[in-house]
């Protein structure tokens, strides 16, 4: 399952008040300020550098440098909702 699709689910799926941020690059803008010609090579270059959270917990500050960190889990807080709230 993609990792947006579960993050929405899991949203959608908690008592309250659900908030799912979704980020993404824009190939062809910050391409080009970064010397990249076309989207595609934006792309290639996001897919070699990004990597799971999961697999980034093993990894050392030198290893991480040059790499997107994608972290594709929920946060819950625990709060009380409105309606757990009301007497």
């Amino acid at each position: 399952m993609f990792a947006l699709v579960k993050a929405m689910q899991d949203a959608m799926q908690r008592k309250g008040f659900g908030f799912v941020e979704i980020v993404s690059q824009c190939p062809e803008s910050y391409g080009r300020r970064i010397g990249l010609s076309t989207a595609v090579d934006f792309l290639r270059k996001f897919k070699e550098r990004s990597i799971r959270i999961e697999k980034a917990k093993g990894m050392s500050e030198e290893e991480l440098a040059d790499r997107i960190v994608i972290v594709s889990s929920a946060i819950g807080r625990g709060r009380n909702t409105s309606q757990s709230s009301t007497p």
